[in-house]
């Protein structure tokens, strides 16, 4: 079984003017994370309690920025239909004393990376309000070799 919980993310378009002018919050997509792996234990506790550590971990909000979480659900681990083909999920794990977060963005046919870029690897350590701690980001080659970013240039340029 995984957990699959779905995000709302708004943008406040009053920030881009200085907070002057018309303040109004738009809507910008959202995220889908994953936790996969739940045993029977688990899949009790969530459906007893909810997520509020994952809610606490996700949501974040300031005058600019808010992403909130909109549903979760616990599926079978082969159902992938709560998200859009082309969306890459967040994978959530259990690091042993803490949260891990993890993306890998396939530059497939939905892909809008440079042909050279196979996938972006993305990993972190999640936060209290959706903050981002040791946030790494790593990109894969189509010749297979891994480049961090700030390699990224140097390594097209070579390409």
């Amino acid at each position: 079984m995984k957990l699959v919980i779905t995000t709302q993310i708004r943008e406040n378009y009053a920030a881009h003017n200085g907070f002057t002018g018309v303040h109004y919050w738009k809507m910008k997509g959202g995220n889908t994370y994953v936790v996969k792996g739940l045993t029977p234990k688990h899949v009790k506790k969530i459906s007893e309690n909810g997520i509020p550590t994952l809610s606490n971990l996700i949501e974040e909000k300031n005058d600019y920025f808010e992403e909130y979480v909109i549903n979760w659900s616990i599926v079978e681990d082969d159902d992938n239909t709560l998200w859009a083909e082309w969306e890459t999920p967040i994978e959530f794990s259990w690091g042993g004393d803490r949260w891990l977060a993890d993306r890998i963005v396939k530059n497939d046919e939905y892909g809008y990376m440079r042909p050279e870029i196979a996938a972006a690897h993305e990993s972190w350590i999640p936060q209290e309000g959706g903050e981002r701690a040791h946030f790494k980001l790593t990109y894969e080659m189509q010749s297979g070799e891994m480049v961090p970013f700030k390699d990224l240039n140097k390594a097209l340029e070579a390409a």
